[in-house]
């Protein structure tokens, strides 16, 4: 399970632009920006410069578009406006901030459409399209990209037609429709091809490989993948190469062919050492390290290997990496029936997951380490593992569930808008051509009525074009005004998506507060009956030694209702989720005390005072009693209900 997760990440490896080139066009623009005067030279530059950080540093090209965008908008260039947000777009997509990127590429599209400029109106289109693929809105991607297309063939416009060809077929991919894959992916070929890019031939190739083998044709996939790793060393494309031997060794993984894939994962530690990529070096060590103890091979070597990696991705800090680590280092001690260090490691490994706030491999880690404590007849921890395990499954599941319907409302209200904005522009055509016909009307009437005076007709005639003139800039500035609206409304539509992901965090948080309420509830209810069952045996025993060691066992166990650390864990993990509760509570009544401010917390997630007596280990008359107390220093009246109370404060 967590060998897979390896494969997956080094197959979506990012290939590292020559940084160098980059950073002297960046100081080269750098310069020029201190010594230029005018606002359009230095929209210009600033734009540049976002668009050189694209390459390196995405939070860099992100403020460079801002400083661009605000400039253009005290000159009013909209060119340069529409320029600024299709930067800021891309950083945001860069930085996994689609629904920001969806807005600010809508906005650049309002005004190219009113600029009438097909070019980047397309462009917009395919960059919508792949904002969607990345929020896995495959058929919304389809529409847009299809939209791209359209442009471009109406207006013959074969600017990177072949990226939108590659584009369908990444989605048909996603979507399983290979057949539909493979006809776009060659289809983009073609154009590569067409163009002199074997670079970009030699990706499309390996997407080709990707979809045979999703078709289980592994004979096809091995073809093509050797295809797109001739096309890159033809092309001195290190990179390129150093993916597809890695696509290659996962294949030959698949297929059992391990001696294969391991003299592959060695050619992708040969050209990771080659280039100084410590990140591909660790990689490919932990992949091989990983085929050994998984298939079966040179223990030994596959402990130096992760040794080795260890100590790299603690020098690169790649925390992700580490994780992997850690997770193989445990199942090799497991493989020498060392579980003691097998535990030590998977635990490091865990720990990282919950650090970086992987589920899946917090889950992956959570079960391996249920298994290795079993080994060790640790059954306390084995079931406490294993709940892990099964409660983080658990919030997997629910968190996809969330997003996909709020995935789904999104998209009605996005839809419900575009249908109203449809409708208000058609009233506002019908509303235009009726009063250019009552225009027209009204000049032919006054033009018939001093048709006989040349010189009035000379001044009609003058006055008709400036008032044409006039007329076209309220025209434009109308739609100029429209489009601010629109603009208005994606803003307003983007805080609150943000607002409800933020309330369904603070939900999902009390879910899980009351869950963790209920295993300390059921726990201490558990001890408490063995408690009672051994003081029902105990009267029963008249011997004297046996009336002892049960005596002794009542002592150890009364020793452990008596433990904290699970009620400690509980009442720190409410105070952190209440905090700002608590200090409105304090604002509004300063004689509250801490244990009254943990009563409200526990009352607010619907606790009883049966439970709550069980979690603070005092009796339910004492819980009623602090009750009371309470709701006297609240100021609440006999027929007020505390609870309906703190769920309103």
């Amino acid at each position: 399970m967590f060998k897979k997760q390896i494969i997956i990440l080094i197959l979506n490896l990012i290939v590292v632009s020559s940084v160098s080139a980059t950073n002297y066009n960046i100081d080269s623009l750098l310069r020029k920006l201190k010594t230029e005067q005018t606002d359009t030279s230095k929209i210009i530059i600033l734009n540049e410069l976002s668009r050189e950080y694209l390459k390196s540093d995405f939070n860099k090209a992100l403020e460079y578009a801002k400083k661009a965008l605000n400039l253009s908008k005290e000159i009013n260039n909209k060119k340069s406006i529409a320029l600024s947000y299709s930067y800021m777009a891309y950083a945001q997509y860069r930085l996994n901030n689609f629904e920001d990127a969806k807005i600010n590429i809508n906005k650049a599209l309002v005004i190219y459409e009113i600029l009438k400029d097909k070019l980047r109106i397309s462009k917009c289109y395919s960059f919508i399209s792949q904002i969607h693929y990345a929020l896995q809105e495959y058929s919304k991607a389809v529409e847009w990209v299809n939209k791209s297309i359209q442009i471009k063939t109406d207006n013959n416009l074969s600017d990177e037609l072949e990226i939108n060809y590659l584009t369908l077929g990444a989605i048909y991919q996603k979507k399983g429709k290979y057949e539909l894959a493979l006809e776009n992916l060659f289809k983009a070929a073609d154009y590569y091809d067409k163009n002199g890019n074997p670079n970009g031939k030699a990706s499309v190739y390996n997407n080709i490989a990707v979809t045979y083998r999703k078709l289980n044709d592994l004979e096809a996939a091995e073809k093509y993948y050797l295809k797109s790793l001739t096309l890159y060393k033809k092309d001195n494309e290190t990179f390129g190469e150093l993916k597809i031997y890695n696509n290659l060794a996962v294949l030959y993984e698949q297929t059992n062919r391990k001696d294969k894939a391991v003299e592959n994962y060695k050619k992708v530690l040969q050209l990771s050492k080659e280039m100084n990529y410590m990140g591909g070096i660790a990689m490919a060590q932990i992949n091989m390290a990983g085929i050994f103890i998984e298939h079966g091979g040179d223990l030994e070597k596959a402990y130096k290997l992760l040794s080795e990696a260890e100590k790299i991705c603690k020098e690169i800090k790649d925390n992700y990496k580490l994780a992997f680590t850690y997770g193989l280092k445990g199942q090799y001690f497991a493989k020498m029936d060392n579980y003691t260090n097998a535990v030590y490691y998977t635990n490091k490994a865990y720990k990282l997951a919950v650090e970086i706030k992987s589920e899946n491999d917090k889950a992956d880690m959570a079960l391996q380490l249920s298994e290795f404590y079993q080994k060790q007849n640790d059954y306390k921890n084995a079931l406490k593992y294993f709940q892990i395990y099964h409660n983080t499954n658990d919030s997997i599941f629910n968190i996809e569930k969330a997003r996909k319907i709020e995935e789904l409302k999104t998209r009605f209200e996005l839809e419900n808008q575009e249908k109203e904005l449809k409708i208000k522009e058609q009233k506002i055509k019908i509303l235009e051509k009726e009063q250019k016909i009552n225009s027209i009307k009204s000049y032919l009437s006054l033009f018939g009525k001093i048709v006989i005076f040349a010189v009035i007709i000379f001044i009609i005639l003058f006055y008709r074009k400036k008032l044409k003139r006039q007329k076209e800039l309220s025209e434009k500035n109308k739609k100029f005004a429209e489009s601010e609206k629109r603009m208005l409304k994606l803003e307003v539509l983007s805080k609150k998506i943000k607002t409800e992901q933020l309330e369904k965090e603070v939900e999902y948080k009390n879910k899980e507060l009351q869950n963790f309420a209920h295993y300390i509830i059921d726990k201490n209810e558990f001890i408490i009956k063995i408690q009672k069952d051994l003081k029902r045996i105990k009267k029963n025993i008249s011997e004297k030694n046996i009336g002892n060691n049960l005596q002794a066992i009542l002592i150890e166990i009364n020793n452990k209702i008596q433990l904290v650390r699970n009620h400690e864990e509980f009442l720190a993990h409410v105070d952190q989720i209440n905090d700002n509760f608590y200090f409105k509570l304090k604002n509004k009544f300063p004689g509250i005390t801490e244990h009254e401010q943990r009563l409200t917390s526990l009352l607010k997630i619907g606790l009883s005072s049966k439970e709550i007596a069980s979690i603070l280990h005092i009796t339910s008359k004492s819980v009623d009693t602090n009750r009371y107390r309470l709701r006297k220093k609240l100021g609440l009246s006999q027929d007020a209900n505390l609870n309906d109370f703190l769920q309103n404060f």
